[in-house]
């Protein structure tokens, strides 16, 4: 078994490729593959194994000249070779089933090998390092039209990663604006309104006091302002926009003191709460304050949850506004979208809170500056 292994290696070892070229030899002629193993059987005594790979480029690679041009320069005492192609081919089968060495598979190899385009195209090639040399080297062209096409089942931000492996998929990319025109127009395929249910008491039921007496004309935007934007892959990189698919969550952390010990010293508790936001395409939104983690709750956040508050939202620009009804008042949230990279969008930070009851509509503005208020709200998609 020891000896079986070492003649592997050595084979292994004799074929293992120099160059591309040659590379690319062993695998257009697989009986080179079989034919090396015999000059080497043949002629090993008398040439080093280099010496025979040179003699087998120089003769372009050709088992028969080879074997030809390392007789002629060999001693003059050294017997006259006159096997065939097929005699070899017989001969070096047989070795290879008596030593149990791995024979390439001859309906996997490439005959021929085409010369691929220098610009517009991709290849995807398979490393020609010898422990592919005995099975296949597969060398794909794939066109420009073919590419987009696959383009056209990724998602934006698979695109966007795809545009970061290489020149010619990042040149796919920006040539496939159309595939974000339908990104866009499925994102910003609603204007701004009011939700079909009306959760306010009275008088925030009124659109006028609520959200003004240009509601919703003030939060539309301007016609120059998308025209900024040139194309829709621009479009969908910068302009900011509300994620449906995830919930906005903060953590809180701030210490309260409680009573003090029986030594008489004051005691501090720590307090942890998260936030959770969740917006809807119907401009409705919901909130849930509690003390359970993302993992364990994001899912969950729904308008039907059990605590939840309910309430309205609108967006201009990169600035959100959000209404909550919380008992009889209504808080009002402002907020800038923000992203962690670019095109992301993923990050709320907070800017604003006012409350009003229904008895002074008057906005009381309240202080930020505690810790009990978080400064950013993160995105953490449905998984």
């Amino acid at each position: 078994m020891e000896a079986n292994v070492n003649i592997y290696n050595d084979t292994q070892d004799l074929l293992a490729p120099q160059s591309i070229d040659e590379g690319i030899a062993l695998i257009q002629n697989p009986s080179s593959l079989r034919g090396l193993i015999e000059l080497e059987k043949i002629f090993g005594n008398l040439f080093t194994r280099q010496e025979i790979k040179e003699a087998w480029k120089l003769n372009c690679y050709d088992i028969e000249k080879s074997a030809l041009y390392l007789q002629d320069l060999a001693p003059e005492n050294m017997p006259e070779i006159h096997q065939t192609t097929s005699e070899i081919k017989e001969k070096i089968s047989r070795e290879i089933e008596l030593n149990d060495i791995v024979e390439p598979n001859n309906d996997t190899l490439i005959e021929n090998v085409v010369e691929g385009p220098t610009r517009g195209k991709i290849a995807l090639e398979f490393s020609l390092s010898p422990q592919y040399i005995n099975t296949t080297v597969v060398i794909f062209y794939i066109s420009d039209e073919i590419l987009k096409e696959i383009f056209s089942f990724l998602s934006p931000c698979d695109r966007g990663k795809c545009a970061t492996v290489c020149r010619t998929w990042k040149h796919i990319d920006l040539s496939t604006n159309y595939l974000y025109k339908i990104d866009c127009q499925r994102v910003w395929n609603k204007e701004q309104s009011r939700p079909d249910e009306n959760v306010f008491p009275q008088p925030f039921n009124q659109t006028s006091v609520l959200w003004g007496a240009n509601f919703p004309e003030e939060y539309k935007e301007p016609e120059e302002y998308l025209k900024s934007f040139k194309n829709w892959r621009n479009m969908w990189i910068k302009r900011p926009r509300i994620k449906f698919n995830g919930v906005y969550a903060s953590k809180t952390i701030y210490y309260k003191q409680g009573e003090a010990n029986i030594m008489n010293i004051p005691t501090y508790q720590k307090v942890v709460f998260y936030r959770y936001f969740r917006f809807y395409d119907d401009f409705s939104i919901c909130c849930l304050t509690t003390a359970k983690k993302p993992r364990d709750i994001a899912h969950n956040v729904s308008k039907i949850y059990e605590g939840v508050r309910v309430g309205e939202w609108a967006k201009k620009k990169s600035q959100i506004v959000m209404h909550l009804l919380a008992k009889h008042e209504v808080y009002t949230y402002n907020f800038k979208i923000c992203s962690t990279f670019s095109g992301a969008h993923d990050t709320l930070r907070l800017e604003a809170i006012s409350s009003r009851a229904p008895n002074d509509l008057s906005f009381s503005i309240m202080n930020l500056s505690s810790d009990a208020w978080p400064k950013y709200f993160v995105f953490y998609p449905f998984k």
